[in-house]
């Protein structure tokens, strides 16, 4: 399931009834967390995911606000007093309105909740889609038009490549205010080439160009692009000469799944495979005891001597380290707790845009935004 809509769709549809595992690498709705998938006189529930719930990418947005409106105040010479405005522009679909919904009751600026209704001049909210609908309908140029009119100075735009080529280039092409423009923080979907793609192919003038990288970033869950086992898996990757991109969300927590549910397999010792005892063996993949020793990396080199002393039961659980992070589950919901950093266009040595990550990130263990000060050197 790539997308949260079509995860919870399947799930309710096809696998939980059929008692099947499901896994899926890159469905973060925090609906999903709250789907009844756990059969009668089972002690686990059947859908998993490796990758965390948009809970914590909400988290750490709304202490990356306070990041963004400190720049933005600081440009601009605004003081406290003088409020700047904030919308939130998204899909309809799971994915964008459980983003919407994580994060509005967190969101502060100007010194107030968003929903304080003395921020209400200050804040607004678009949905630019209706998939409830047969055909769906969009309003891609009413979202445009509202962000512009409203004058915006922070957009959240929580979508996909629509958000991109739609919303977000057109804003930029079309925005009036003399004053200022716009910051544009986008949510994991479209972390990429598209996104630095569109500001290059967008904006010919270097210097317009450079503004506007400077005022794109994002946040994507997962490990800093230094982890050793996420350098690992994209060399793997680039050396088996396969098309695509393997650093875009989702692809190396698909490469985790894959060695999650071959060791998952492998702690079954009697009687056939079944969607029930797959699901305890994902309860078995985090946490181990330490005296065990049993820290598992993700890779081809460990893999034979794990899944041997996992089925001959030396290891009775495992640690297991991967591509995406420690993925430490919480066996309740089938989730993990991940990191999530702050992502920007960088220059690539040309002028042109290239996406990055800024090595600022919001720290799952402490639940606190770290190395902000990386922010301004690298996203310029």
């Amino acid at each position: 399931g790539a997308f949260s809509g079509i995860a919870l769709e399947t799930t309710t549809q096809v696998t939980i009834p059929g008692k099947a595992l499901f896994i899926t690498a890159s469905g973060t709705s925090p609906a999903i967390t709250d789907l009844s998938d756990k059969p009668a006189g089972a002690q686990y529930g059947l859908v998993w995911r490796t990758v965390p719930s948009d809970n914590f990418q909400a988290k750490a947005i709304a202490q990356y606000m306070s990041v963004v409106e400190a720049s933005v105040r600081a440009e601009l010479n605004l003081m406290a007093s003088e409020p700047i405005k904030v919308g939130i522009l998204h899909t309809s679909d799971a994915y964008g309105t459980g983003l919407r919904d994580a994060l509005q009751p967190n969101l502060v600026f100007n010194g107030k909740p968003a929903l304080d209704g003395s921020n209400a001049n200050n804040y607004f909210v678009f949905e630019y889609d209706d998939y409830s609908v047969d055909p769906p309908t969009t309003r891609y140029a009413e979202a445009k038009d509202k962000a512009i009119m409203e004058g915006a100075h922070v957009i959240f735009l929580f979508g996909f490549s629509e958000a991109v080529a739609e919303v977000f280039a057109k804003i930029e092409i079309e925005w009036t205010a003399t004053s200022h423009r716009p910051r544009y923080v986008f949510s994991d979907a479209v972390f990429g080439e598209a996104l630095a793609n569109t500001v290059n192919v967008g904006e010919a003038d270097p210097v317009k160009r450079a503004d506007w990288r400077r005022r794109t970033t994002g946040v994507i869950p997962g490990p800093s692009d230094q982890d050793p086992l996420f350098k690992g898996f994209l060399v793997s990757y680039a050396s088996g000469m396969r098309p695509g991109d393997p650093s875009i969300f989702g692809a190396a927590s698909a490469y985790d799944a894959t060695y999650l549910l071959f060791f998952a397999a492998a702690t079954i010792t009697e009687g056939p495979i079944t969607g029930i005892k797959l699901a305890e063996g994902m309860a078995k993949m985090s946490k181990a005891d330490p005296a065990m020793e049993a820290v598992v990396k993700v890779g081809a080199a460990e893999l034979p001597g794990a899944l041997n002393k996992i089925s001959a039961g030396t290891f009775k659980s495992i640690d297991y380290n991967g591509a995406f992070g420690p993925l430490n589950f919480d066996a309740t919901t089938g989730e993990p707790a991940a990191n999530v950093q702050i992502y920007c266009l960088a220059n690539d040595g040309t002028g042109k845009a290239k996406s990055q990550l800024s090595g600022a990130f919001y720290n799952a263990d402490t639940n606190m935004l770290e190395a902000t000060e990386k922010i301004d050197s690298v996203c310029q």
